[in-house]
């Protein structure tokens, strides 16, 4: 050995706290869809992945019994889920006198409107039911999305029969959906 080689001993540490990594590899049914719609564009295959992830999140919730399904009518061409929280409508139904319904446009990557029904409670807005709506295709039938919206009028005026006033915009359907 050489007497001119010198040695260096070197200790590292991380003392910077982080988030941990996460894992962005492909789930087998995401591969899947890909390999199913391989013909479509991408962003036609990104909204089935985006709806099939917010399918399964809500059925988890309602399996730990944090939301109920409203059972409703769909006629075809019409995609929609509503639901309402478990317990709200039994536990104050009978309080509610007035009722606020509106809806948004286009605000998610879905394209799904949402519409949600409000309960006034000594001066308090309680969220009651929401439902997301979308037409999927041309076969759309004529009428099918106010008939599945009064599905949902009837699930909440049936568990609230109290109400006497009701608040809505110039939506026809909103209006005379009480």
């Amino acid at each position: 050995m050489a007497e001119d080689i010198t040695f260096t001993r070197i200790r590292i540490t991380h003392h910077c706290l982080h988030f941990p990594y996460v894992n962005i590899s492909m789930t087998d049914e995401v591969d899947t869809i890909i390999k199913e719609q391989a013909n479509m564009p991408a962003a036609k295959i990104w909204e089935t992945i985006l709806g099939r992830k917010l399918e399964e999140k809500l059925l988890k919730m309602k399996a730990d019994c944090e939301i109920d399904i409203i059972p409703i009518q769909v006629k075809e061409g019409i995609d929609t889920l509503a639901f309402t929280f478990k317990g709200v409508l039994d536990e104050v139904g009978k309080e509610i006198v007035k009722v606020a319904m509106d809806s948004t446009w286009k605000t998610n990557a879905l394209g799904y409107e949402l519409y949600g029904i409000v309960g006034k409670l000594n001066g308090q807005a309680i969220p009651l039911t929401f439902c997301f709506t979308a037409s999927t295709n041309e076969n759309v039938v004529h009428g099918a999305k106010d008939c599945l919206l009064c599905s949902v009028i009837k699930f909440v005026a049936e568990r609230c029969p109290n109400i006497q006033f009701t608040l809505s915009d110039k939506d026809t359907m909103e209006i005379n959906g009480f």
